[in-house]
């Protein structure tokens, strides 16, 4: 694409535009009517929404949402009413607006996104190379993964793109650096923080290539490069390597880089190869030392993988012949399985979670993944020393349930479930006996105390143990077991 040309003194004169004309989330709701639904960036609802586009908060709507075209697209007399004329002139001369015609059209988009704005360019199939893209599921995967404590600690995010991100973060306190290997990515990255009034040390260069030697963070995150097997096309989507060998080295290299707190929080695609899982190769890149915790939340085979996204990319010429190198080049390497998921990574000696499809997930995710693996210690500490003192009790949000299921075209049975409502939605059917000591676990009273009557001390403790494995049961510190 063009290289941009952004002066730095554009961000605050469009930021006061975007202020004096209303472009902000209540201004948008108001004018679309679309009050409690979230706004549209597509041009597919553009010819329901032109005709309420008027006045000066419209012409923005149709400038930089829906980025009309044609006589649809803001005359140049309707921008320069909206935007001002010096404005106009400088926002064309850096690249982010175009004249056609006596018409301004704008090649990027510009977005409410968590009370900011955030430039990118534009969603769609015909993608140039430096392409940067919005905040999409995977980015808003990684944003769910964001721990409990944000505010004063030392953040990096790799590959940050829009720095969509990185400013959310920023908002909540957080010390940033970014990177990204695309000087467009960077470019508006820089834009964006300044719209904001936010402050990004933004970094040139390749994963932790580009770091300050002995510099540690207390978070790390990635959208890892998601398309394994394509042609290195576009820089914020193939990682140019073979296989899983980006997000492998990635993984690898991390424990060097964060504090004795920190830990790795990205989104990842990752093999499973004929001669091993796909779980036991991402374990084997845990650095020593370090414990993870892995979210599939996809899986497809090679075939349907690759079919998947030529669908998607648009790809559509010479399909047969993409499809065939893009298939053999994946079983060259073994490749029997294409997983995509969610990894975090942090000091301990816990090993490798590993955690199937989910119904969904939220925003709580981070704070409930750290608990989890903290459970998980705190049970392996009990069991080092005397586990039947443990105290252990329900993880917040998970629901006990009792109903009939249906089996072989038939009632059969009562059905007990347990589901978590928080981080991960997820059910799990246990045995009745099992949930009659689930519901006596309090916090207060020992595993064995709330299996009295119902369970062996043998057989609770083993069942308790998968529970907490399985990220169920919350498991109490010392201290918080005393007070």
């Amino acid at each position: 694409m063009p290289p941009l040309a952004i002066h730095s003194h554009i961000a605050p004169a469009l930021a006061a535009a975007a202020r004096r004309v209303g472009y902000d989330e209540a201004g948008l709701a108001r004018l679309l009517g679309l009050e409690g639904e979230p706004v549209p960036v597509s041009r597919l609802t553009a010819p329901s929404l032109t005709p309420r586009c008027t006045g000066g908060l419209g012409t923005w709507v149709r400038l930089f949402l829906l980025r009309s075209t044609g006589r649809t697209a803001p005359t140049a007399r309707e921008a320069e009413r909206a935007l001002g004329g010096s404005l106009l002139a400088e926002l064309v001369a850096a690249g982010l607006l175009e004249r056609r015609a006596g018409r301004i059209t704008s090649p990027v988009q510009l977005v409410v996104d968590d009370g900011g704005l955030l430039m990118s360019d534009p969603g769609g199939v015909r993608c140039a190379s430096d392409h940067v893209m919005a905040l999409g599921p995977s980015s808003l995967d990684v944003w769910a993964l964001t721990p409990a404590e944000v505010a004063g600690r030392r953040f990096l995010e790799l590959g940050t793109g829009s720095g969509g991100l990185a400013l959310r973060w920023a908002r909540r306190g957080a010390r940033l650096t970014a990177t990204d290997v695309n000087p467009r990515a960077l470019a508006l990255a820089g834009l964006n923080a300044a719209l904001s009034g936010l402050t990004l040390e933004l970094v040139e260069g390749d994963r932790f290539a580009p770091l300050v030697p002995g510099e540690r963070y207390d978070g790390i995150f990635m959208n890892a490069p998601f398309v394994i097997g394509a042609p290195h096309r576009l820089l914020f989507r193939d990682p140019g390597e073979p296989g899983d060998d980006f997000v492998a080295s990635l993984v690898r290299g991390v424990g060097q880089h964060l504090s004795a707190s920190g830990s790795l929080r990205i989104a990842l695609a990752w093999l499973d190869l004929v001669e091993a899982e796909g779980a036991s190769r991402v374990a084997s890149w845990l650095p020593d030392g370090h414990e993870g915790w892995l979210h599939v939340r996809r899986s497809h085979s090679v075939d349907r993988y690759v079919e998947s996204w030529l669908a998607e990319s648009g790809e559509r010429g010479a399909y047969a012949a993409r499809c065939r190198a893009w298939t053999g080049t994946l079983r060259s390497l073994g490749a029997t399985r294409v997983h995509t998921g969610l990894l975090v990574v942090r000091p301990g000696g816990g090993g490798l979670t590993m955690v199937p499809s989910a119904e969904g997930i939220d925003a709580s995710l981070g704070a409930v993944v750290d608990r989890w693996l903290d459970a998980k210690a705190q049970w392996t500490h009990h069991a080092h020393h005397d586990v039947r003192h443990a105290r252990v009790s329900p993880v917040e949000g998970l629901r006990i349930s009792q109903g009939w299921c249906a089996a072989a075209g038939a009632w059969d049975g009562p059905e007990t479930v347990l589901e978590t409502t928080r981080g991960l939605s997820r059910r799990l059917q246990v045995d009745a006996r099992v949930m009659a000591v689930v519901s006596r676990l309090d916090g207060r009273r020992t595993v064995v105390e709330a299996a009295e009557g119902v369970l062996s001390p043998e057989d609770a403790m083993t069942q308790v143990a998968a529970l907490v494995e399985a990220g169920l049961l919350d498991v109490s510190t010392r201290e918080e077991a005393v007070g």
